[in-house]
């Protein structure tokens, strides 16, 4: 029994030191100063960001020497002509115009225009437009272009279609030469006075029939002047 009671005392008095210095400020300060366990992060799922989209480095201006052809083959009447303003081998502007009297025919590319899109691939360049495509084809020695399925009506006011190709050498001579673009439609009416008359060829001369002798009424009237 007084064991017991030992005991209870005790523990009592233990319970009140506790409480004790659980009230002084060393004790607070000492359980402000322990290091508390910080909780954890939330684990916030990586995100790629995804590279920016590559757009195609955009062409510079053109480099190199100038070049301006303009050549013509042919008579005043009939002939073809084709002019070219190219830099650094590279083809800025191309022209065409024909004549066949009375029709004539006229076309004029140049890029970054309104009217044509072109698209370069090796040493050739190809030009669409709204009434046909064409195709500047450029070599050491030459430049050409070619017709491929061009409304003639539109250029030259004519039925069909234009193909075929006129070419310009490149350098101090300037030789150029046409194929298949001047020829004339089967539909297309022909001058028949121009076509009777073929260019270069002169009028037939005139022919003086030399009279003959007399008709029977002319020589009674006659015989009758004369007192016969």
């Amino acid at each position: 029994m007084e064991k017991q009671l030992q005991q209870t005392i005790f523990s009592k008095c233990g319970a009140a030191i506790l409480a004790v210095m659980a009230m002084t400020p060393s004790f607070l300060s000492a359980q402000q100063a322990a290091p508390q366990k910080a909780a954890p992060a939330p684990k916030v799922a990586a995100v790629q960001k995804s590279a920016p989209p590559q757009t195609a480095a955009r062409k510079g201006p053109p480099r190199g020497p100038i070049e301006r052809y303009d050549c013509k083959v042919g008579t005043e009447d009939q002939h073809a002509r084709i002019a070219v303003l190219a830099q650094g081998g590279e083809v800025q502007s191309v022209a065409y115009y024909s004549k066949w009297k009375p029709r004539t025919c006229s076309v004029h590319l140049q890029r970054g225009d309104a009217y044509s899109r072109w698209k370069d691939t090796g040493d050739a360049t190809t030009i669409s437009t709204e009434f046909g495509d064409f195709l500047v084809q450029v070599s050491k020695t030459e430049y050409q272009l070619f017709f491929r399925e061009v409304d003639r009506m539109h250029y030259c006011g004519m039925m069909g279609k234009l193909n075929g190709s006129m070419t310009v050498t490149r350098g101090p001579k300037r030789q150029c030469s046409v194929e298949g673009v001047m020829e004339r439609n089967e539909s297309e009416p022909v001058d028949t006075a121009q076509a009777a008359q073929p260019s270069g060829t002169p009028p037939p001369i005139a022919t003086i029939t030399p009279p003959g002798p007399p008709l029977p009424d002319e020589a009674l009237r006659l015989n009758s002047a004369n007192g016969k």
